[in-house]
């Protein structure tokens, strides 16, 4: 789309967004653009953040209500890199609040929902927009920003990008700087990019892929260059093979993975298109597959438990008294009270789920 059909495009979500919002909005907060030119690779591109990725000029809220009025006191290296670009950060989207959700519905009571735009008539209603990153997606979709930042822990960029009809990239763990992004699960969380082509989303990935000192888990020069070579050596292996021929190519087949839908003809298509092209299909059982779900949210929940534990009305987090209360609470009780009415159903379900995994 043209910069200038993007930004009046852009601009009409502004009015939106300060006009009680008659219809759903992806963004949580929005940034209009300021006055003049940019210069860089991303000069004059809008791209949006998730909300839950800090920016020190808006608020983090993370889609809670615990964190309804947290402005964070830096910015997130992506959003950094994006600024020192040329980028123009067009604002923050709606999350599954914390993370915790796949289809960008568990929000605070006062926000509106995030409804995927793409549908195949005009007769059906609104359709789910995947999550966590639901927001994200929508704001690429419906063009009212170039591309967007999300994070994935579990499919949260993904799933967002192939609802919505777009392309989404987790990339390999390490490979962005997590440093000011609000954590779920650390050993899981990567930040994503959503574009609406491969090109667009590369080229992102090429300006805040980058070591960074401020988080340990990012990997440094020689990681990137040993993981560069190997990939390399793969990729050479396979353009080995002439783009019209297969023949003597091996493709595995997880048992497990196999939809069970007799409705569902695409996959039967490719694997008819792979055997005219010459490769061989073999079955693969890896029976522990079964087992990837629940140790995920074992994982996730348990993980969840310990960084959600500083939102209480502490440093971090809503720190609103009730009228004539201040002096009754004690500090025990009025942590409680926070989380009780900060944290959505989902949270806590997960927080509980993860402090019973913590003390089996």
């Amino acid at each position: 789309m043209p910069i200038k059909a993007s930004c009046r495009t852009f601009a009409s979500h502004t009015v939106q967004a300060q006009s009680s919002l008659p219809r759903p909005t992806p963004y949580s907060w929005i940034n209009p653009r300021p006055p003049g030119r940019s210069s860089g690779p991303l000069a004059e591109r809008s791209i949006a953040i998730k909300d839950n990725i800090s920016f020190v000029a808006a608020p983090t809220s993370c889609s809670s209500s615990i964190l309804q009025d947290y402005h964070p006191p830096y910015t997130a290296t992506c959003v950094t890199s994006l600024l020192s670009a040329g980028a123009h950060i067009a604002g923050q989207t709606k999350m599954d609040e914390f993370g915790m959700g796949s289809m960008t519905t568990h929000l605070p009571p006062h926000y509106t929902p995030v409804q995927n735009t793409s549908s195949p008539s005009p007769d059906e209603g609104p359709r789910l927009a995947g999550g966590s990153s639901g927001g994200s997606a929508v704001a690429v979709a419906e063009a009212s920003c170039w591309a967007a930042l999300g994070t994935d822990t579990g499919g949260s960029v993904r799933l967002p990008a192939s609802y919505c009809g777009i392309v989404g990239l987790k990339p390999s763990h390490g490979m962005i700087s997590r440093y000011g992004v609000v954590s779920y699960a650390d050993s899981l969380d990567c930040v994503g990019i959503l574009g609406k082509t491969i090109e667009d989303v590369e080229q992102i990935f090429g300006v805040i892929s980058h070591p960074d000192d401020r988080d340990m888990s990012c990997a440094n020069h020689s990681v990137r260059a040993r993981s560069s070579s190997i990939f390399r050596a793969h990729l050479s292996q396979l353009t080995d093979y002439p783009s019209q021929s297969l023949s003597g190519l091996r493709i595995g087949l997880p048992l497990q993975t196999h939809l069970p839908s007799p409705n569902v003809q695409i996959p039967a298509a490719l694997l008819e298109h792979l055997r005219t092209l010459g490769a061989t299909l073999h079955p693969v059982d890896i029976p522990a597959f079964r087992m990837a779900l629940p140790a995920y949210y074992v994982l996730v929940g348990a993980e969840a438990s310990s960084n959600l534990a500083r939102f209480g009305g502490g440093w971090y987090g809503s720190s609103k008294e009730r009228e004539g209360e201040r002096d009754a609470e004690t500090g025990e009780e009025r942590r409680r009270r926070i989380r009780t009415e900060g944290f959505g159903s989902e949270v806590k379900k997960r927080l509980l789920a993860g402090t019973n995994a913590l003390s089996a």
